[in-house]
């Protein structure tokens, strides 16, 4: 407990503020208030609900390879958040949302097959949407107006050689933003000489909606499943790759991060992407192998990623800053852990059996106060907002 001597000369009681006065003849010491005590690991987490009646969440696509319509929360810097997500009528809804996981207003709402990322500035957020056969950057300012879209692909015929465009071939997405620019990292379809063929690209657009140079056109491929972060001017786009260059997870789409010996060059493998932390000077990712274990590698900002460390067993792994380390989740039949890193991947922390559940290509997420969250379906077809508190035990 912090004490503070203050030296009294004749004033007046202080105004009642809650503090607890402790009086002698000389001084006055103010006792502060105990820190509400921080619940055990499994306790931090709560869920807001969020009425979207009368529409209702759709996360479930007819795509073949892209099955998924995620939901995309998307803290902004000033402690409130956006979450992006699909209804079952065909339409993108963005939906405002205060510190508190409260509604804030109506929602914007625009075009679109699926959500493939967000991100929520201070006065606008992007959301990178697969709309028919096209991957577009769609723009709101804080009103719910568009201010600007931007066309990646699609659009065209598909009959011309170098055609790009979106169809049941994996095209899921993400979106950054690096201070300056969105970068999109999406898979896509091209038609090459020798036919139809599926690869990822990374493209980076300006504020006001112009491409930029930087990235590529044509990357892992086939790319079923891709990450994308970019904090502190370093930017770590990772796919996962059933054949080329390698059958792997990969980072920058030319480095090897874990093998995927599942890949059949057809669309399909068996690894799992997880999630992206900052950390000092680099990132952490978490990703599953096909043997159902839960695994870690360190992306430093220079040099070859680490070998991986094995973390646990279990699927569907994700990722998140948490305090000064990381928090990582995995599930197990049908229950869900989660333990505390530190910023070597060493665990901190216990595994603990917690009650919230994400979906498997979803992303944990770090508000504005360090806290960390998800958005999900809830059991009535609406929204729920998970958040997982930002504190420590003694």
């Amino acid at each position: 407990m912090l004490l503070l001597p203050l030296l009294v000369l004749g004033c007046a009681d202080p105004a009642d503020t809650g503090t607890h006065l402790d009086r002698s003849d000389t001084a006055l010491t103010v006792l502060e208030e105990p820190p509400e005590p921080c619940p055990a690991l499994a306790d931090r987490g709560t869920v807001t609900p969020l009425d979207v009646s009368p529409d209702s969440v759709s996360t479930w696509s007819v795509s073949w390879l892209s099955p998924d319509q995620p939901m995309v929360l998307a803290p902004a810097p000033n402690g409130h958040s956006r979450i992006a997500w699909t209804d079952t009528a065909g339409l993108v809804h963005l939906t405002p949302l205060d510190e508190r996981d409260a509604r804030q207003g109506p929602d914007a709402v625009t075009s679109g097959n699926s959500v493939r990322g967000a991100v929520a500035l201070a006065d606008r957020t992007g959301v990178l949407i697969q709309r028919d056969d096209e991957m577009v950057l769609v723009v709101f300012d804080l009103g719910g107006d568009v201010l600007w879209e931007h066309r990646f692909i699609g659009g065209a015929s598909h009959t011309e050689v170098g055609d790009k465009w979106i169809d049941d071939w994996p095209h899921d997405g993400r979106l950054a933003w690096d201070g300056t620019r969105w970068i999109a990292y999406f898979g896509h379809n091209q038609l090459w000489s020798s036919g139809k063929h599926q690869g990822d690209m990374l493209a980076f657009v300006s504020e006001s909606g112009e491409r930029t140079n930087g990235g590529w056109s044509w990357g892992c491929s086939h790319s079923t499943d891709v990450r994308l972060a970019a904090e502190q001017g370093v930017v770590a786009p990772v796919c996962l790759s059933d054949c080329y260059p390698q059958k792997a997870i990969m980072l920058n789409h030319n480095t090897p991060v874990m093998a995927d010996p599942t890949g059949n060059c057809q669309g399909t493998n068996h690894a799992q992407l997880g999630g992206l932390a900052r950390l000092s000077d680099g990132y952490g990712l978490s990703h599953g192998d096909a043997e159902g274990s839960v695994w870690w590698s360190w992306l430093p900002d220079a040099g070859a990623p680490s070998q991986p460390m094995w973390v646990a067993e279990g699927s569907h792994p994700h990722l998140a800053s948490y305090l000064s380390g990381q928090l990582i989740t995995w599930e197990t039949d049908s229950q869900t852990w989660a333990m505390t890193l530190d910023k070597h991947g060493t665990p901190s922390s216990e595994p603990s059996r917690v009650s919230w559940r994400l979906a498997p290509r979803d992303d944990l997420v770090r508000f504005a106060n360090g806290d960390i969250g998800s958005a999900g379906l809830a059991a009535d077809g609406s929204v729920e907002v998970l958040r997982i508190r930002a504190c420590s035990q003694p």
